[in-house]
């Protein structure tokens, strides 16, 4: 089976979690045998060169601005990545590489699915730009698919309730590798943290749909009795850490309050073991893809109910909260304040994500939705969104 990855960015740094997506989907379904190729741009890549993808081809477009990249390939370029292709994956949403595979796609009769991660609703910056590209490309890029992935039984309803039809709508979960390699807690801390103080740990953009200012405040509030217990950030800067450091200084927490910047995965992995917590304030998010990277080295999580990972609080491996600072802080009290339950928590959290989010049980969804796709009349589009109105 020949399928593609399309999104408009892999550099971690840059595409985030969207992007460590593409890639460990990528290599997981080259890996079980198929003929894997990524549709990208050259974003971020030429300071940062991706580490080799075995099995996987990776065709990076050259593309400007960084913005809202579009590739200065011309039709020809698209139509050669995409007619060989038995099924594409368009990761994201927002992207003028997805409106270019898609339209490749339709030329060639080869059957698409989109996998939004959370992005499909119109928030956050750009929102004209982005009514206007749903109003001339989204909505048909949508209708076309053969079928909407959303990640979460809850981004599913959500998909559902913007106007994607039911019917055309598949979960998949995100996947993470149950052993993970990577630096030891030691290791870590001798590079970052030195000393052995508790801390709670914020992994991700420090953007405002990640909620790092909630926690900020949540943390003064809850940990104004317990001055041992730090908060480390890390994560790229997405215009947030000036504010974030000033309000931290006004909160009377500059010396325990630290900001690490992007962590290669190795010194993630060292990251999660190290920290006693793992908190993920976001106030929306499709399915949160740190939670999972802790709970495999045991680390417990809080995290709120926008994440679509309710059942961190079902099996007790942490707290799920409200996305308010009074729901964050209110969570941090309770676990901060019994930290020997907290080894426990992880465990068990690590039991079920272990069973539950494994690679190779997600990698076979993956090849059952492409087998699914590609079934039927050769090279046939039956997407069961045709028609019918969607945005």
């Amino acid at each position: 089976m020949k399928v593609a990855f399309v999104h408009w960015v892999i550099d971690p740094t840059i595409g985030a979690g969207m992007a460590v997506k593409t890639v460990n989907v990528s290599r997981a379904v080259a890996a079980a045998g198929a003929d894997v190729r990524i549709i990208t741009t050259d974003v971020g890549l030429q300071a940062r060169p991706l580490p080799p993808l075995p099995g996987v081809e990776v065709v990076a477009l050259p593309a400007r601005p960084r913005r809202f990249p579009v590739p200065r390939s011309a039709r020809a370029a698209m139509d050669a990545l995409v007619r060989d292709r038995d099924a594409l994956l368009l990761m994201s949403h927002w992207t003028a590489i997805n409106a270019m595979a898609a339209r490749a796609a339709r030329r060639h009769g080869v059957p698409y699915a989109v996998c939004p991660g959370g992005a499909l609703r119109i928030q956050g910056r750009s929102r004209a730009l982005k009514r206007v590209y749903q109003w001339t490309v989204g909505r048909r890029l949508l209708r076309d698919a053969s079928v909407v992935l959303a990640t979460t039984p809850l981004e599913a309803r959500q998909l559902a309730d913007d106007g994607v039809p039911a019917a055309g709508i598949e979960v998949i979960p995100n996947g993470v590798d149950v052993k993970p390699e990577g630096a030891s807690a030691a290791e870590f801390r001798a590079r970052h943290l030195p000393g052995d103080a508790p801390f709670v740990l914020f992994m991700g953009r420090l953007n405002p749909i990640k909620g790092p200012d909630l926690l900020l405040d949540a943390f003064a509030r809850a940990t104004a009795a317990r001055p041992a217990w730090q908060l480390v950030y890390a994560g790229s800067d997405e215009g947030l850490e000036t504010g974030l450091r000033r309000r931290a200084a006004g909160l009377g927490l500059p010396g325990r309050v630290r900001f690490l910047g992007h962590l290669d995965p190795a010194m993630s992995t060292g990251a999660y073991r190290a920290s006693s917590l793992l908190a993920v304030p976001s106030r929306h998010e499709a399915m949160s893809q740190v939670a999972l990277e802790a709970a495999v080295v045991g680390t417990p999580v809080l995290l709120t109910d926008a994440c679509g990972f309710d059942d961190v609080a079902r099996v007790d491996g942490g707290r799920v909260v409200r996305p308010t600072t009074d729901g964050i802080a209110a969570g941090l009290d309770d676990l901060l304040g019994r930290p020997e339950s907290l080894p426990a928590m992880g465990e068990r959290l690590r039991t079920f994500v272990a069973a539950e989010f494994g690679w190779p049980g997600i990698t076979r969804r993956y090849l059952g939705l492409f087998g699914r796709m590609t079934a039927g009349p050769a090279r046939q589009v039956a997407g069961p969104n045709r028609g019918q109105r969607v945005g």
